[in-house]
């Protein structure tokens, strides 16, 4: 199985506050799809503008690639192998 897809998609209330302190105002949710049709969901709770631009931003080289780009191809059935990519292209 490969990863083929990566989205990410923010929700934010519609009357959000900036002087609360509230995560529950906003999130961003990032769907991984893969080859074999099965997409994996999941929920960041941070700031979530700052994770849809990690995620989606472009590499500027091959040092410096966005995670979208260093998870498409990869195995989703190898989290630790996943992670070990993240943490090289880190360095």
């Amino acid at each position: 199985m490969k990863i083929t897809g990566v989205d990410c998609t923010v929700l934010v209330v519609p009357d959000c506050n900036l002087d609360a302190c509230d995560s529950s105002q906003d999130t961003v949710v990032v769907e991984v799809h893969s080859d074999e049709g099965i997409t994996g969901i999941g929920e960041v709770d941070t700031n979530p503008w700052v994770v849809k631009a990690l995620i989606e931003s472009p590499g500027s080289h091959i040092m410096s690639l966005g995670f979208k780009e260093l998870l498409l191809g990869q195995d989703p059935g190898r989290p630790q192998a996943i992670g070990t990519v993240f943490t090289l292209s880190l360095l």
